[in-house]
């Protein structure tokens, strides 16, 4: 078989498995197809070791191997083993146990790793830069599933003196599909630079920060396969589903802290993909963000809702962290299709403005609704991005503007520089031109991403008889247009 790496990268790679997976080399696993399963055998031979080459053959897919622990049950990794059939339960699942270990534990993001299984799961690995008994993990892992509500059945644990566990980044041989890292936010897939990049996490401070504080629990105490199927189906319509997120990050930023126990870094981590979505800058969303955390931390009534670990300056560090990973990496957030629609009965209504500068205000209003309003038509935008988009970068003179469309029956301010808890809470509005009569022959629909101005769509929209009608530099018209027939709210 061809190999799959250059020479150099499959050497830094062989060397990786060493350094983080490879504990014991006298036995190991295999993987064989026997009666259309895929099944695990262990070698037996005392001089069949796994050596370096036996790994290369792994990483160039002619062998599919994995690991044992030798009697001690010395590892240098912990491995939850995600085995769901379901795609979206697996995915999910894996996405809360990811928030556990974050959020309440407080184990770094850059420490989780995940890769795909190549079936019906997913590996989320922790990797430690020293020798531990494979035993001294176990009452950290009933601990987490207890806090999932999860069960030893969907969620095990790997390796241990008894069961090994596969190598990544090879072949699963009954779906042929390669194991790869993903990332732990998205569950897409990395390249293999991601994992030649990893480091390990100091194994002493996990001890002393993580299983030093585990309660002793025991498989028998963990909940049963009904618990969890209720308790899932509520985490994934409340948080999973483009509509709910935003609804969700919409309201904390709202409320100005956190509601619940382990949704820090869930919100964290939504709250900047939606910020940034909506067109803000990397210092807005951190201002918006960590406003909610502190507040979430210092108030004696939600504390709780934020692992004790964790100091104030750690989470503001952890805050700029996330932030600048959505922000660097580019994790888009839609919440409706691609492209958008402008309807000549809109810049009819726009036009008949009679002050220029706030028929530019109200397109860029209603651009922006078009591109991030929820279902509720509600969309979150600062002036700044008003400013970007051609409008009066004076933050005081804007927002007089938006009261006047308010005034006029054009724009229902939700909330604007108000001042809660310590800090002020976002800008909601919603665009009101009234009940109108759209068909398909009177709009014009754009890509999301084309930048538009109110000119562009006008010329796009009105023949060049009329738009020689329109005066479009000043504070008059010449052409008066025909909108008796819509019934505006104001």
């Amino acid at each position: 078989m061809e190999n799959k790496y250059t020479k150099q990268i499959e050497d830094n790679v062989v060397k990786q498995m060493d350094k983080l997976l490879i504990s014991y080399r006298k036995e190991y696993l295999y993987q064989e197809i026997k009666e259309e399963k895929a099944i695990y055998k262990t070698t037996t031979d005392d001089k069949v070791r796994l050596n370096e080459w036996k790994v290369r053959k792994h990483l160039n897919g002619e062998y599919t191997l994995g690991i044992k622990l030798g009697s001690y049950g010395l590892t240098k990794f912990l491995c939850f083993d995600i085995d769901i059939m379901d795609e979206g339960d697996r995915r999910w699942t894996t996405i809360e146990l990811i928030d556990v270990l974050n959020s309440y534990y407080g184990i770094s993001m850059q420490d989780i790793h995940v890769w795909y299984s190549g079936m019906k799961g997913y590996h989320v690995d922790l990797y430690f830069d020293g020798f531990i008994r494979e035993r001294e993990f176990e009452n950290f892992y009933y601990e987490v599933l207890s806090r999932m509500g999860e069960t030893i059945h969907r969620i095990e644990r790997r390796p241990t003196t008894g069961l090994g566990v596969k190598l990544p980044l090879g072949i699963h041989l009954k779906t042929e599909e390669f194991c790869y890292y993903v990332d732990n936010r998205t569950l897409e897939p990395l390249p293999i630079d991601y994992f030649l990049s990893i480091e390990p996490q100091s194994l002493s401070e996990f001890k002393e920060n993580v299983l030093k504080d585990c309660s002793t629990t025991t498989k028998h105490q963990l909940t049963t396969n009904k618990k969890k199927k209720v308790h899932h189906q509520d985490i994934t319509a409340k948080k999973y589903n483009n509509q709910s997120i935003y609804a969700y990050v919409r309201k904390i930023l709202e409320d100005g802290y956190l509601s619940e126990s382990s949704t820090r870094n869930f919100f964290t981590f939504h709250a900047s993909r939606i910020l940034k979505y909506q067109g803000n800058d990397l210092e807005t969303t951190h201002q918006l963000i960590f406003n909610v955390i502190q507040n979430t931390f210092k108030n004696s009534n939600t504390r709780k809702f934020i692992n004790q670990r964790w100091d104030l300056q750690g989470l503001k560090n952890e805050t700029k962290r996330v932030i600048e990973t959505v922000y660097n990496v580019d994790y888009s957030f839609s919440m409706k299709s691609s492209d958008i629609i402008f309807y000549r009965q809109e810049l009819d209504i726009i036009l008949s403005i009679p002050r220029k500068n706030l028929r530019y205000l109200l397109f860029s209003l209603l651009y922006h609704s078009k591109k991030y309003s929820g279902s509720d038509g509600v969309f979150y935008c600062t002036h700044a991005t008003l400013a970007d988009m051609g409008n009066d970068s004076n933050t005081g003179r804007s927002a007089k503007n938006i009261r006047l469309l308010e005034k006029m029956g054009f724009v229902k301010v939700i909330s604007s520089r108000v001042f809660q808890r310590g800090n002020w809470i976002p800008n909601y509005y919603k665009v009101i031109l009234g009940e109108l009569d759209f068909t398909e022959n009177d709009g014009i629909t754009y890509n999301s991403d084309e930048p538009l101005n109110l000119i562009k769509v006008m010329n796009d929209l009105y023949n060049k008889e009329e738009l020689t009608k329109i005066d479009i530099t000043g504070d008059s018209f010449i052409y008066h247009f025909n909108i008796e027939n819509k019934k505006h709210l104001s």
